[in-house]
């Protein structure tokens, strides 16, 4: 699979600009290796990111600015079915155009702060639990493999 560009990988999200409100609020491009963008809207902020090559795309509510969620994280969370295609950029812009509006009403004010917030923490600690009982259980002590 190609490795994508940053510009390629922001000319996806560029609907956020033009259709639903979004202004840059910062840029920081230290060297060619790392990189982000801010951006805001009356809803919520989104960050765009790249790090020696690997490209995130993260999202906060405008009441806990700096309470940055993973996108990927946030559809598994709403749509309660998690996905394969984690770093399908693609996928994750056709799930922020067509969601939008559910995003942005679960991100809002008091219903960030009542509902959302606490239900996604539970759905974190649903799965942080999953992955510990997919572990195999550990070696009892004095147990030696080698």
């Amino acid at each position: 699979m190609q490795e994508l560009s940053w510009n390629d990988f922001l000319e996806m999200f560029r609907f956020l600009f033009e259709e639903m409100g979004f202004k840059k609020v910062a840029e920081d491009l230290w060297n060619w290796e790392h990189r982000s963008i801010l951006a805001e809207s009356p809803e919520f902020r989104i960050r765009f990111l790249e790090n020696k090559g690997d490209l995130c795309v993260e999202i906060a509510p405008l009441t806990e600015p700096e309470n940055w969620i993973r996108i990927e994280q946030f559809r598994d969370f709403l749509t309660n079915v998690p996905r394969v295609d984690k770093q399908d950029m693609l996928a994750l812009a056709a799930f922020i155009k067509s969601k939008y509006h559910r995003i942005a009403r679960a991100l809002a004010g008091e219903e960030y702060v009542s509902r959302t917030k606490p239900a996604y923490e539970r759905y974190l600690w649903s799965q942080s639990k999953q992955v510990l009982a997919d572990r195999p259980p550990p070696d009892p002590p004095g147990f030696s493999r080698w």
